[in-house]
């Protein structure tokens, strides 16, 4: 099995640092696996995310790991032009794969045989931080007045929302936004509530440590496929 040639092409993360299907990818080398760059050369396909199956579609032995749509009311123009033909192309696949009940039932509803398959995270920073290994303490929350929000800044996400609610608590606690995308509405909004807000898009080190400093993580997504920030934050006893 190990002789087989798999094309594994990583998205981009939405940080500075390693994502989901990278960590996968290095797990299945040490396995003996044998991955390749190039598609022509492979035997199989296995597309992490949806967003990696290129224009042409799929044409040759496939798994793809269907992470799922936002429901109509957040799609952006661009996805929603994009969702049959993603739709049409992940159906090609042999084997589609998903992280949650809810992209099980998206999948089903869109026609697409799927199974369901949590993706786990990966610990190696949060382990290495609980035995204070970076020199940071304390390890457990010292900034009790700061909120943490970790995600894309996508309208859906809902940190509009949550910059409201910060800004509804007197005095406001300092929200610390972690994620790539444009912060301007954001940082005019913050400023015109007088919420003190920190947009950084941090290394995995660096999140795990604001992690385990902040008093509290707050995910106010309006959708998700599968919700990993929450996950994390547990780990952390935030």
């Amino acid at each position: 099995m190990s002789k087989l040639k798999i094309y594994w092409p990583c998205p981009k993360v939405a940080f500075n640092g390693k994502g989901i299907s990278e960590s996968w990818r290095e797990e299945m080398q040490r396995g003996g696996w044998t991955m390749t760059d190039d598609p022509a050369q492979a035997d199989v396909h296995f597309y992490p995310s949806d967003s990696q199956i290129g224009q042409a579609g799929v044409d040759r032995p496939s798994i793809c790991y269907f992470w799922g749509w936002p429901t109509d009311a957040f799609l952006e123009p661009e996805m929603a032009a994009n969702l049959k033909r993603k739709a049409d192309a992940i159906a090609q696949c042999q084997c589609v794969l998903v992280p949650s009940y809810v992209t099980y039932y998206q999948t089903c509803q869109l026609g697409i045989p799927c199974n369901l398959l949590y993706p786990g995270m990966d610990t190696v920073y949060m382990d290495a931080l609980s035995r204070n290994a970076f020199g940071v303490i304390p390890v457990y929350p010292s900034r009790k007045r700061q909120v943490m929000f970790l995600s894309r800044l996508l309208p859906y996400k809902g940190l509009e929302d949550l910059i409201r609610a910060v800004g509804d608590v007197n005095p406001h606690p300092d929200l610390v936004v972690c994620g790539p995308g444009a912060i301007e509405r954001y940082q005019q909004l913050a400023d015109g509530l007088g919420v003190r807000a920190l947009f950084m898009e941090p290394s995995d080190q660096e999140k795990v440590v604001l992690l385990a400093e902040s008093a509290v993580l707050v995910h106010p997504s309006h959708y998700e496929g599968f919700g990993l920030p929450p996950l994390e934050a547990l780990y952390m006893g935030t």
